[in-house]
């Protein structure tokens, strides 16, 4: 659920890339667009950055059973290009394994594509925006 709060954050992202859509033909070309989705068993799917937008608290419910089996899967796409997917071999996904991820795994396969690549994660989940923003610093100075 995405609460009214963010809205502002979310606003300020789509205000500075606009411009650069626009001002340049193939900007979205050189962006790799990342995500991540738990996969249970029983056909649910626990998309992290599910949004659902209102003035109002929207009371959406979504049932998983506690430790059903499940597997987390990551994906990145470029216009022409797909990176993955990752199949986690963890239950639970750390800053330690996704850096390890990115490091071992997607970092390689993109480097023939830097330095004109923009890296993008969405909804990094709290605990990695630091761990594994250090590590992708270095790979990506130019932003991730």
């Amino acid at each position: 659920m995405q609460f009214v709060q963010k809205l502002p954050h979310r606003s300020a992202f789509a205000a500075e890339m606009l411009p650069l859509i626009e001002n340049e033909d193939y900007f979205l070309n050189r962006v790799i667009f990342s995500d991540e989705a738990t996969f249970h068993v029983r056909n649910k799917v626990n998309k992290h950055n599910c949004r659902i937008w209102g003035s109002e608290y929207h009371h959406a419910v979504q049932e998983v059973e506690m430790n059903s089996p499940k597997i987390n899967v990551w994906c990145a796409l470029l216009h022409d290009i797909v990176i993955g997917p990752f199949f986690f071999a963890e239950t639970s996904v750390t800053a330690n394994i996704y850096l390890d991820m990115l490091q071992i795994y997607t970092v390689p396969q993109m480097q023939h594509l830097k330095p004109s690549v923009v890296f993008q994660q969405d909804a990094v989940a709290r605990m990695f925006e630091h761990f594994a923003g250090t590590g992708l610093s270095t790979e990506y100075p130019q932003g991730y």
